[in-house]
């Protein structure tokens, strides 16, 4: 994790001590992002209260999660597609979604591809969609409010991206068994500089 440190509840600064409390008994451990992020306490309420706006979205559990493997996927973050598959698992998503998530293909359902497409031309364009991504989106039975809620999502995901990727996250041991290779993921980041 480069000269980041993985913080415990106890080892953090005293003002993230109830927010790391709160994840690793909502989750049922500390996840290394959670851990990385606590350095700054602002930061780790900011991450937390994104996390908790998205999760109280009228999306399903299940297109949460689309939301957050296709802005892993194509930002290429190998922490999060694992942490957000063992997620996936958890709730039961069907494995033919997971794995079409992970290897970045359709998916089978009409409504979920127009979201999962949406949030890829939304990450790949940073930002930029077209009227007809979202006409797309609203007429495979979204809402308006809910192409905002889309975004916060990417936006929460994104965030926990960069920092994996940025330090370098080491992957916890609950998500190692659904480790994700990525596209060029073994390159570290002082190679991907002098590209």
């Amino acid at each position: 994790m480069n000269t980041f440190k993985a913080h415990t509840v106890d080892t953090a600064p005293s003002d993230s001590h109830t927010a790391l409390q709160s994840v690793k008994e909502s989750i049922g451990l500390l996840p290394n992002v959670f851990a990385a992020i606590a350095e700054s306490p602002l930061a780790l309420e900011t991450f937390v209260t994104l996390n908790g706006a998205f999760a109280e979205s009228s999306l399903s559990p299940e297109e949460q999660q689309i939301v957050l493997l296709a802005t892993s996927t194509e930002n290429n973050c190998v922490y999060c597609v694992a942490g957000h598959t063992a997620f996936a698992n958890q709730i039961n998503m069907p494995q033919r979604d997971v794995d079409a998530m992970r290897e970045m293909r359709p998916l089978e359902d009409e409504k979920l591809q127009a979201l999962n497409k949406l949030v890829r031309q939304m990450v790949r364009g940073r930002g930029r969609v077209s009227e007809t991504d979202i006409e797309n989106f609203l007429a495979a039975g979204y809402s308006r409010q809910q192409f905002f809620e889309v975004i916060i999502g990417v936006c929460v995901k994104t965030f926990s991206n960069y920092v994996s990727i940025g330090l370098e996250l080491e992957l916890d041991a609950a998500f190692q068994t659904y480790a994700w290779e990525g596209r060029n993921a073994k390159a570290t980041n002082q190679e991907y500089a002098r590209q």
